[in-house]
């Protein structure tokens, strides 16, 4: 039976011991094949054997081809080598010695030497490596026939290959569900197109007790309800028919509510009128961004508010809604002096870009919107149908189950988002609506649809509804109830009906052609590019020219606001102070000194962390208490909010089917590491060999002869966390915006980020899997396979984490050097590889020690070389080499907790950074 079996040569003086070390400090292996014991010093097979040692590939089984000893009259005991020196040494566990040899030689690949003195064949079903006293255990599905020094690939390919189809019929499945549970929907569309929504007067007569608890108004309701007719509140023959007309209206949209897509409210106090007086917004440079705005937004109409570019019209909408401070004004709510902040559960705020989640259907962003931000009193049933309802009113039904799409996958058409984008914000029956520029980009036909969509609901729900619009065509700006029209500087030039708008711009001297869009002339008029006509009585205006097209000084349509528009306001806003004859506001439009802005930087310095860990505490107080008294409306608590943000993830990321990519990319990556499995471990050399080693050979001696493990694991440990941070920048760092939104409207960070890692830790299961898979079909791992599992399973864990953090802290652009960046610094430098762990305190300070102890790839390397050297333990000289790296044979489990907790840190500190970056974009 051929074995083979490491070797080397003995010669009459010591360099026969030490070409030993320098061939297998160049990694020659020299293989021969079974001994004999050699005969003695007169046999002839002696020269024979000198003659194998040239070319011991060539030499015949049976041959004498072992080492003698150098004095031919004198034999050396089986189990023991006799250096040419002289002595006689017992052989170590993972060499053999047969008897007369000079130097102890490893148990061949492909056998095994359960005593010095004996080497065996590798049994089948296991494999053998080089120098082992027991064979190893032939992995599950694999193939190890008899004298295996490897294992066969054949078992890891099979298995991938299963999981592969395993995953498939998941997918399968999976697709089956969604379609099943979207055929319900579509029979509960249908089911429900003629139902009324008695659902809603229930969430209406919830939402007043709310507002009656946080104004503790008593009776002071019913006057904002009788203004909703005329809240301009003008008198004469003139109010009267818009009154009448107002009626007709209201009336026949009353009437359309009888079918199906209504979201009438039966109770009119649930709702909030709003007024602001004085509105103020002065920059810290002194530049007066608002200036003494002062109007209305009644409930149940729709109010159109425009302007120049420049003239504060979102900004309008951010001081009321608390998103940025104001220097000065009071807001009303129903009557009373409030805070429209604290009423942010009850507000409806329709951003200018589509904010939403592109992989989602029509529906699963509806129905998440819905989930979170109606009250908790509400069954699934309820919801379900409000969000029905909703697609019907917004005539969207019929997409119900197409996909947002994006620029690589097309989805619902522009005008079909923006009612998404919409419906986003109808779902959770808000009391007040405010659109930012909700036209843009939309196609004429397209913007009148949805100005008489706003004008409908705010009549059909008896809301406030507010949009910020550009140049709007005539028939879509006719379809707005009520005009805003602010001026450069941030004042106010118009506020009213806008039926009523041309008698008053007529008043003043801008009467309006009848071929010009209302809109565009009111534009013209802001910026001072219509001639004034002067009124009966008055001079002739002198023909100027201001620049840029003006002819007419627009500052001078403030004043006439003040002075001329009395009749057009309301009762409660005809007295409003003139901004520019208003003393006291002077000191605020001064620039600061640099005193006062050093003043202000301290006290918002002193201020920001305080406000910050009180936010952070606070939402872990509500987490931990499940209520949080500061809403008007008590809202699901964080335990169903958490699976509601997992069902959706789950939407996300399983259901495209998209993921499965991901794993063929890390089977890849194992696969492709599973090439560097041609080099093996091979233990040092035996402790008397190394008593007379030269000096230039000592360290080499103490050390294994051949150790790629250590090279490997870094490599292993380098791409394993690269892919994972890749991947986890996916989490969170395609949805900021999404999640800033959601989180204005009361979604708490703690479920919604709970949920991304809970969903995400089956992938990283999945991969780890896979990559090992992927490994172990070329790279024999000579260590526990489930502790080989466990470390992957921990660096995806830790590099999903940096993903995170990595997110969070940087631009899209950036993420993937920044990827590249933090795991070669863990790997490469702080992981003990490069700078051994002994020498960390000669080398570096000790202020700097520390940051070794928080890498991830110093306990991971760690962790792979103990796990796949232990199996040598037996092998003399192996206690000094662990020494040698500062490694911990008993400290496996103990090194991956360390990196299981360092994920935790991580993905604290990425938590805590998400609460702490961006926070105007969230209020």
């Amino acid at each position: 039976m051929w074995k083979k079996q490491n070797r080397a040569c003995g010669l009459s003086t010591t360099a026969w011991a030490w070409l030993f070390l320098v061939l297998a400090s160049t990694n020659v292996v020299v293989y021969a094949y079974e001994m004999e014991v050699c005969p003695g010093a007169s046999s002839d097979a002696a020269n024979d054997a000198r003659k194998a040692i040239s070319d011991p590939r060539q030499a015949e089984g049976g041959e004498c081809i072992c080492v003698p000893s150098s004095q031919y009259n004198i034999t050396c005991p089986e189990g023991y080598y006799c250096p040419p020196e002289g002595g006689t040494y017992q052989c170590t566990e993972g060499f053999f010695c047969p008897a007369n040899v000079s130097q102890p030689t490893y148990c061949c690949a492909g056998s095994y030497c359960p005593k010095t003195t004996e080497m065996k064949e590798c049994t089948q079903g296991n494999w053998c490596p080089v120098g082992v006293k027991d064979p190893l255990t032939c992995p599950g599905l694999s193939e190890c026939p008899k004298g295996s020094s490897s294992v066969d690939p054949t078992g890891s390919i099979l298995a991938i290959i299963f999981i592969f189809l395993g995953l498939g019929l998941v997918q399968y499945v999976n697709n089956y569900y969604t379609r099943h549970k979207r055929k319900m929907v579509t029979e509960h569309i249908s089911e429900f197109a003629g139902d009324q929504g008695k659902e809603l007067a229930d969430i209406d007569q919830h939402d007043a007790r709310s507002i009656q608890r946080m104004s503790k108004v008593k009776g002071s309701m019913s006057k904002g309800v009788a203004d909703v007719a005329n809240p301009m509140g003008n008198p004469g023959d003139e109010k009267q028919t818009t009154d009448a007309k107002e009626e007709a209206d209201t009336k026949q949209d009353l009437a359309e509510t009888k079918g199906a897509g209504s979201l009438v409210m039966d109770d009119g106090e649930a709702s909030l009128d709003i007024m602001f007086k004085d509105m103020w917004l002065v920059l810290p440079n002194g530049r007066a961004i608002m200036k003494g705005v002062s109007g209305r937004f009644a409930k149940g109409r729709s109010v159109a508010v425009m302007g120049p570019s420049g003239a504060g019209k979102s900004t309008l909408l951010n001081l009321l809604m608390g998103r940025a401070p104001r220097t000065r004004g009071t807001v009303f709510i129903n009557g009373k002096e409030d805070e429209l902040f604290n009423y942010s559960d009850l507000i409806g705020f329709v951003p200018q870009e589509d904010v939403m989640l592109r992989q989602l259907t029509v529906y699963d962003i509806l129905r998440f919107s819905s989930d979170f931000r109606l009250p908790a009193d509400f069954t699934h049933e309820q919801r379900k149908k409000i969000c029905i309802e909703t697609l019907k009113f917004l005539e969207i039904d019929h997409v119900v189950h197409s996909i947002i799409g994006d620029e690589r996958k097309r989805g619902v058409s522009g005008g079909q988002r923006k009612r998404v984008n919409i419906g986003m914000e109808l779902v959770a029956r808000p009391k007040v609506l405010f659109l930012d520029e909700p036209t843009s980009g939309l196609d004429s036909v397209t913007s009148l649809i949805l100005a008489q969509l706003l004008r409908k609901l705010a009549r059909q729900m008896g809301i406030s509804v507010a949009a910020v619009i550009h140049s709007p065509s005539r028939e879509t700006f006719e379809n707005f109830d009520d005009l805003t029209l602010l001026g450069a500087g941030g004042q106010i030039i118009y506020q009213g009906a806008v039926d009523r708008a041309p008698a008053y711009f007529a008043s003043i001297g801008f009467p309006v052609p009848e071929e010009d869009n209302p809109a565009d002339f009111y534009l013209e008029v802001a910026m001072g590019k219509v001639k004034r006509h002067p009124l009966k009585g008055e001079p002739e205006e002198p023909v100027v020219n201001l620049g840029h097209g003006r002819h007419f000084d627009p500052k001078r349509l403030f004043p006439m606001w003040v002075h001329k528009g009395q009749e057009w306001r309301s009762d409660e806003l005809k007295d409003i102070p003139d901004p520019d004859a208003v003393d006291d506001h002077k000191d605020d439009e001064k620039p600061q000194k640099p005193v006062e802005k050093a003043k202000d930087f301290c006290m918002h310095a002193s201020e920001g962390p305080i406000h910050y860990w009180s936010e952070v505490l606070e939402e872990f107080w509500h987490f931990i208490t499940c209520y949080d008294p500061k809403k008007a409306r008590k809202t699901p608590n964080y335990l169903r909010i958490y699976l509601w943000c997992c069902r959706r993830t789950a939407y996300q990321v399983y259901r495209s089917g998209t993921w499965l990519y991901w794993c063929v990319l890390h089977v890849g990556l194992g696969l492709f590491l599973s090439a560097m499995g041609t080099s093996y471990f091979v233990g040092p050399t035996p402790e008397n060999l190394c008593d007379t080693a030269p000096t230039a050979l000592l360290q080499r001696c103490i050390l294994p002869i051949n150790d790629p493990v250590l090279g490997i694991g870094t490599f292993i440990i380098w791409v394993v966390s690269f892919a994972a941070m890749v991947e986890g920048i996916q989490t969170f760092g395609g949805e900021e915006v999404v999640y800033w939104r959601h989180a204005s409207k009361g979604l708490p960070t703690i479920p919604y980020f709970l949920a991304k890692v809970t969903m995400d830790f089956p992938k990283m299961v999945m991969d780890a899997a896979l990559f090992m898979l992927g490994l172990t079909a070329g790279y024999s791992i000579t260590g526990s396979s489930d502790i080989l599992y466990a470390l992957l399973l921990m660096l995806y864990w830790v590099g999903y984490s940096f993903g995170y953090l990595i997110s969070i802290t940087s631009t899209p652009r950036n993420r993937a050097l920044y990827c590249v960046l933090f795991s070669m610094m863990w790997t490469l430098v702080f992981s003990g590889a490069v700078v051994s762990l002994n020498n960390i305190q000669e080398e570096y300070s000790d202020g700097l020690a520390w940051i070794w102890s928080i890498s991830y790839a110093r306990w991971g390397l760690e962790v792979w070389y103990v796990n796949e050297v232990s199996f040598y333990d037996y092998l003399a000289g192996m206690g000094p080499n662990f020494d040698q790296l500062k490694y911990n044979t008993g400290s496996m489990r103990s090194n991956l907790w360390i990196m299981f907790a360092l994920g935790l840190f991580w993905q604290f500190v990425t938590f805590l950074l998400m609460k702490l970056f961006n926070r105007d974009k969230v209020k």
